[in-house]
């Protein structure tokens, strides 16, 4: 995914698709990332936040779609091991 953008915001992509500790949605970390790029241009910032937001938001859904397709199936039996 990250690859479908220039090597300028490439790197926004990327942060959009890390591991999520804090649980925060997609929008909330854009505002992170808003605030980081501040020092920059405003349509360079503009360009980075959308492209975090979509590499954010792509993520996220993947990781819901995998975690729904494989359940994980644990339980006890009465067979003696």
């Amino acid at each position: 995914k990250a690859g479908q953008y220039p090597k300028d915001v490439r790197m926004c992509c990327t942060q959009g698709m890390r591991d999520n500790i804090m649980k925060y949605p997609c929008e909330r970390r854009a505002q992170f990332i808003a605030h980081e790029e501040q020092e920059r241009c405003g349509k360079e910032q503009e360009r980075c936040v959308k492209a975090f937001l979509d590499c954010c938001n792509y993520i996220t859904q993947l990781r819901l779609n995998y975690s729904h397709d494989d359940p994980l199936g644990l339980a006890r039996s009465d067979m003696d091991e």
